[in-house]
């Protein structure tokens, strides 16, 4: 008997996802805990497994089409049922005028089912396990402004030591980019990583080049003197919008700038907020620092965002009533630690979690907001790590930005906003003296809290700033 596949709820505030690309066809054999479908959610693309193994029978809902939540968007049945052809990709969905909203049976709505990654964080280890088998393995000039490994001799004659019938050697992320522009890998090898290695910028600088793909030898040849037109080429880069000076033109929004736009008026609209600023001495931070290395690392100190996350977590801990959040005339206080730090991509603001930062080293913290920031753009983080947190910490300093005041991330009752570090006269021992400064402003949820005790959090968190040896202790 065939048993349903479902859209799983990934998060307390999914409602609908979009079909992107279908992994098994009807009639292929699917194992239990098999990737099966890629979804959109509103914050990332997510991997869809199998709860059943048996065969792929029929496919719901076709590539483009968006399902709620919940809802079966395929069976699977046993060998030698029936199955059913996939059907057509759903065409866009013409412009409908939203009806009239139902009558309300009730004053109040229901209470929103939190999300099972939101109070039961993974452990450290296997957060780390998550993260590192959901973001691509890159390779040296793969990650955003990075330049490509110089040449080595082996990889210079590489092409003549490719056995046949050998695995043409390409990262993981240089492959999938490679399947998805129907890229044929023979013909970019030997890359311009190591050893031959054909990387991410091997398969963009292809681009629209007409590479033939084997299942280009199944079509019929074009007739004598016909000019051979390349199959159009999915680009993976965001979307460039012209503007023309004069002309109003009307953009819809995608699905995580509506996820933003949301929550930003739900912060504005329920959270009354006040806001605190410091400014701190940074000059034993960025002392501190350069000695900072992470072992078996490139050799490069930890972020200032890592200490700053180390440092926000460690005053929270001595400050756990404010690691809460109000529900319906109720505190919530959460039973961990768990940190979200703004990431900028091409598609829109992330807040990727940091899962137990108090009791992470400044090493573990810095490779994981690497692995954060680098799921966040390729768009492959897992759903468990865009889930719950106890407050946001958002740093515009490599912008140049001195100060700012950022909004809320519901239902979290805090957000840091971090400020460039300075270098401007100081005042010391009744001397005017060069040093570093920076300022920080913090944006509370005077429903949790009071500015009074608001306040005590925030000079712990600068006493741990201006004395940063007292992470060691």
């Amino acid at each position: 008997m065939a048993q349903p596949v479902t859209l799983p709820k990934t998060g307390a505030e999914m409602t609908e996802g979009t079909i992107v690309k279908w992994r098994k066809s009807p009639g292929d054999p699917v194992r239990q805990g098999e990737i099966i479908v890629e979804v959109e959610t509103d914050k990332a693309v997510v991997e869809v497994e199998s709860p059943h193994a048996g065969v792929l029978t029929r496919i719901l809902h076709p590539e483009g089409k968006t399902v709620a939540a919940n809802e079966i968007i395929a069976m699977i049945g046993s060998a030698g049922e029936a199955v059913s052809a996939a059907p057509a990709a759903a065409a866009p969905p013409p412009p409908v005028t939203p009806a009239p909203p139902p009558a309300m049976t009730s004053s109040l709505p229901p209470p929103p089912v939190e999300s099972p990654f939101a109070e039961r964080r993974p452990s450290r280890v296997d957060q780390m396990t998550v993260l590192a088998k959901a973001v691509p393995q890159l390779d040296a000039g793969e990650r955003p402004g990075e330049p490509p490994a110089p040449p080595t001799r082996r990889q210079q004659d590489a092409e003549t030591r490719l056995s046949p019938g050998e695995r043409i050697p390409a990262s993981p992320l240089a492959r999938r980019m490679a399947a998805e522009r129907r890229i044929d890998l023979g013909g970019l090898y030997p890359g311009s990583g190591p050893n031959g290695r054909i990387v991410r910028q091997d398969v963009e600088s292809a681009g629209a080049s007409v590479v033939t793909t084997p299942a280009s030898a199944a079509l019929p040849a074009p007739a004598s003197g016909e000019a051979v037109k390349p199959a159009a080429v999915p680009s993976a880069a965001p979307r460039r919008t012209s503007f023309v000076p004069g002309v109003e033109r009307r953009e819809a929004a995608t699905r995580l700038q509506k996820t933003v736009a949301r929550r930003m008026v739900r912060s504005v609209t329920e959270q009354p907020q006040f806001v605190l600023t410091i400014d701190a001495d940074a000059e034993e931070l960025m002392r501190l620092r350069p000695r900072l290395i992470p072992p078996g690392g490139d050799g490069k100190p930890v972020t200032v965002t890592a200490i700053l996350v180390k440092m926000f977590a460690m005053a929270l801990r001595e400050h756990p009533h404010l690691n809460a959040r109000y529900e319906e005339d109720t505190f919530v206080f959460r039973p961990g630690i768990d940190l979200c730090v703004a990431v900028d991509t091409d598609r829109g603001l992330l807040t990727p979690v940091l899962a137990h930062a108090d009791q992470r080293s400044l090493a573990e913290i810095h490779t994981e907001l690497g692995l954060l920031a680098e799921g966040a753009r390729l768009n492959r983080l897992p759903p468990e790590a865009l889930a719950g947190g106890s407050a946001t910490i958002s740093n515009l300093g490599m912008f140049g930005v001195d100060r700012f005041t950022a909004l809320i991330n519901p239902p979290e009752a805090m957000i840091l906003s971090v400020g460039r570090l300075r270098e401007e006269p100081v005042v010391k021992d009744g001397q005017i003296a060069p040093g570093k400064r920076m300022s920080f402003s913090l944006s509370v949820d005077h429903r949790v809290t009071d500015g009074a005790n608001a306040a005590r959090f925030f000079r712990t968190f600068r006493e741990y700033v201006e004395n940063p040896w007292k992470l060691m202790l």
